[in-house]
């Protein structure tokens, strides 16, 4: 038992977290913008869990579970609504994902063509960054979920600059051009994140096809990627302008594992294994963009990908382990909030109190005001998703009808997935920074050129597109 409680909180951080536990008791004591009890426990238990996520003070399986709690006890909505998300078909195609993603890397397919691209087309470290922009958009037709993807060719990165001469910065900026180019690229399709931009859609309440995301955001996500890019290479134009010098007793290893008689390197070969997954990942694609033919959900399809896999062996019950248990904990509690913030009346709350300030919603300026209220929300949440579970369901209520939900929902994704200013901000972004590959100041420097980047994008870029696809107000 003892083990369990140091497990969930660590000794050194017990005061820190029973002064914490102010926030709530306050909340209910003071009941602002004249929350009922249940409202104010429900709106303070929320900023609590969101510090004890942010600060690590207890585990985070441990918070899911308590906002859970707090929901169910306060929230005033049925247990159906707060446990949503296992009991929808995003949990079944997040679970597809994880294995989708295992049997495509226990193939191979990703790494021989990731190395087979970068031996042949890369020369000079800028070369690199645009690679990563290319090969994180191309791998989502191969590996439906980002965090494998930015594993995977951060691996493939770090083997073959190994055998080159850099500084650790200029190391550092290359890898940091996987993390950045993911997440904006994982926005081109829908099932370039498949945790997000399904999350996004589910926090609306809608639900969009394949095909009818990607004519939603394929042309301007496509557009955003190069400029992001292009600030990118210009941000770190020092680090990246260096040409690749091969350094003493470096390895002539062929990071695509296929050879020609000269050694140079060519065409990326596939085994059967390789085959069978490419085959698989072909006939889901075209089974997405068909679904307004045959109307199968694309977790139907995924979940039938998964079973082919397993059925070929390209993919075995060691996988399983790839499923991470306590994201979809976390996303349990997430999905449970913008639906308790709804149900409980706290969200008409927040409207009541926040709308008097805003300008009127045919103004010019309520939607720039709307995107720095939610990129605030943003930085001061920390975790996208809990941004979008929060953001969401606010817009919704303060906009109260006058938006598309379909809008509402990609409009928050669009301003939230590919922003960030620290490490934190991002759950891709802080795969890289956990795993050493760059620092706080390299997301710090590129972070404060993608913050008005993002809100030009957003309204110069997505919102006229929208409006041509006829969603937009």
């Amino acid at each position: 038992m003892k083990n369990i409680i140091n497990t969930i909180v660590a000794p050194k951080n017990r005061v820190k977290v029973l002064i914490s536990l102010l926030i709530p008791a306050l909340m209910m004591l003071i009941r602002p913008i004249n929350m009922t009890l249940g409202q104010s426990a429900v709106l303070g238990g929320l900023f609590l869990i969101i510090i004890w996520r942010g600060t690590g003070w207890v585990h985070k399986d441990a918070a899911s579970t308590a906002l859970l709690l707090i929901f169910l006890v306060f929230g005033n909505v049925p247990a159906s609504q707060v446990f949503n998300f296992p009991l929808s078909e995003n949990l079944i195609m997040i679970i597809a994902a994880y294995l989708l993603s295992a049997g495509i890397v226990n193939s191979g397919i990703a790494k021989k063509f990731s190395g087979f691209c970068i031996r042949r087309f890369c020369r000079r470290g800028r070369h690199l960054a645009v690679l990563s922009f290319i090969l994180s958009a191309l791998l989502i037709f191969i590996i439906p979920q980002p965090f494998p993807r930015v594993v995977l060719m951060a691996a493939i990165y770090m083997e073959f600059l190994e055998n080159f001469q850099m500084t650790g910065n200029e190391k550092s900026v290359l890898l940091f051009s996987i993390f950045a180019a993911t997440t904006v690229t994982s926005l081109l399709f829908l099932n370039g994140d498949v945790t997000a931009n399904y999350a996004a859609l589910g926090f609306a309440g809608v639900g969009l096809s394949y095909t009818e995301y990607i004519k939603y955001m394929l042309l301007p996500t496509v557009i955003a990627s190069v400029l992001v890019l292009i600030i990118f290479c210009i941000t770190f134009r020092k680090e990246l302008g260096f040409s690749f010098v091969k350094a003493e007793g470096g390895a002539d290893s062929d990071t695509s594992g296929v050879t020609d008689s000269s050694g140079k390197s060519s065409a990326p070969g596939l085994d059967k294994q390789g085959i069978k997954a490419l085959v698989i990942m072909v006939v889901m694609i075209i089974m997405w963009l068909l679904e307004p033919v045959h109307h199968i959900s694309a977790a139907k399809v995924a979940a039938a990908g998964v079973i082919l896999m397993f059925l070929l062996k390209v993919a075995g019950f060691r996988d399983l382990k790839s499923i991470n248990i306590s994201l979809i904990w976390f996303l349990t509690a997430e999905f449970a909030v913008g639906r308790t913030l709804i149900g409980s009346g706290v969200a008409e709350k927040i409207k009541d109190a926040i709308l008097p300030l805003l300008p009127a919603m045919e103004s010019f300026w309520f939607l720039p005001v709307i995107l720095l209220i939610i990129m605030l929300l943003h930085m001061i949440m920390g975790s996208l998703m809990t941004a979008l579970s929060f953001g969401i369901p606010l817009v919704i209520v303060l906009t109260d009808g006058y938006w598309l939900s379909e809008f509402t929902a990609l409009l928050v994704l669009a301003v939230t997935a590919f922003h960030y200013v620290m490490p934190f901000h991002h759950v891709t972004v802080m795969i890289g920074y956990g795993s050493g590959y760059y620092e706080n100041r390299h997301t710090l420097k590129f972070g404060i050129l993608l913050t008005p980047l993002v809100m030009l994008l957003v309204i110069f870029c997505y919102l006229p597109w929208w409006k041509l696809m006829g969603i937009a107000p």
